[in-house]
């Protein structure tokens, strides 16, 4: 017997999407804006995309991303990431990673996308207070290669 036309079932797609498990908070300081990235960043931040976008749009020269609560970050935070730095360049701007969890920082080198993430400084929060206590203290940080770079002689180039 042929199925009725007007069949009890729902034509309406149920909502399969992965929950979002982050959290971003924006804070303006000059002409950029710090962003704190908390939670995991998986396909479920893609929810995230439009805020983030949003306060890109709102900052005159970029972001700065602060990852270090980030707990979990797999390929999808990584495209989320990557989106906004693809935005970012379209408007003439930067997107830079201040901070990183290890699990972010892993990621990064994993797939070669540190390079693209412009950085101020090493990633995870104990570097950054290490090179604060450095400059305050007078001291010269160590080259990243780890070689130690000798004074010149007066006069000598």
């Amino acid at each position: 017997m042929p199925e009725p036309a007007h069949s009890a079932q729902s034509l309406a797609m149920p909502d399969t999407r992965p929950p979002c498990l982050a959290t971003i908070e924006a804070v303006p300081i000059g002409e950029r804006t710090v962003v704190t990235c908390r939670g995991a960043f998986d396909i479920g931040a893609r929810e995230l995309e439009s805020e983030l976008w949003a306060v890109l749009d709102r900052s005159a020269t970029g972001v700065d991303l602060e990852l270090d609560e980030v707990g979990f970050c797999d390929c999808g935070g990584l495209n989320v990431l990557l989106g906004l730095r693809r935005e970012a360049l379209g408007q003439g701007k930067t997107v830079t990673v201040r901070t990183y969890s290890p699990t972010v920082e892993r990621l990064l080198e994993l797939t070669g996308a540190r390079e693209l993430f412009v950085t101020e400084h090493p990633g995870r929060p104990e570097d950054t207070r290490a090179l604060a206590a450095g400059a305050v203290l007078g001291a010269v940080p160590a080259p990243a290669s780890g070689v130690e770079e000798k004074p010149q002689p007066a006069g000598s180039s």
